[in-house]
């Protein structure tokens, strides 16, 4: 499964799998009773400790982005870190359900290396609002 997280297109897999792995620090069901309000602060946790948590832990970021795929629905999440940000709680963090298309297409342009901000703003993010 394809998931854009921030300026990232990233493939997950298969959400409950990654999730099951030893690498995910919480068991399955632990993981399910988890809402989507948890799950956000999990992401505006990971905007303030890191600036790009996709580049410096893929791995942490896949597994957040299975969770928010198998627990909100969305394979597209924005977490940031605002200027002046003193704590998680004054970061941002938004999910989204995207058409393939539209995730295929933002992976093609990250591939080619011509994927900006705009696109994925005007494709996702103007659209989700």
């Amino acid at each position: 499964m394809l998931f854009l997280f921030n300026a990232h297109v990233i493939d997950i897999g298969d959400a409950v799998k990654r999730l099951s792995s030893q690498d995910f620090p919480l068991s399955l069901p632990a993981a399910g009773r988890l809402s989507q309000d948890h799950i956000e602060g999990l992401f505006r946790e990971a905007a303030f400790k890191f600036d790009d948590l996709v580049d410096i832990s893929p791995g942490k970021a896949a597994a957040l982005a299975a969770l928010a795929a198998w627990r909100v629905g969305a394979n597209a999440a924005l977490a940031v870190r605002p200027d002046g940000a003193r704590s998680a709680d004054d970061c941002i963090a938004k999910f989204a359900d995207v058409s393939i298309q539209t995730i295929a297409w933002l992976g093609q342009q990250a591939t080619s290396g011509s994927l900006t901000r705009d696109m994925i703003d005007s494709e996702v993010w103007s659209r989700a609002a």
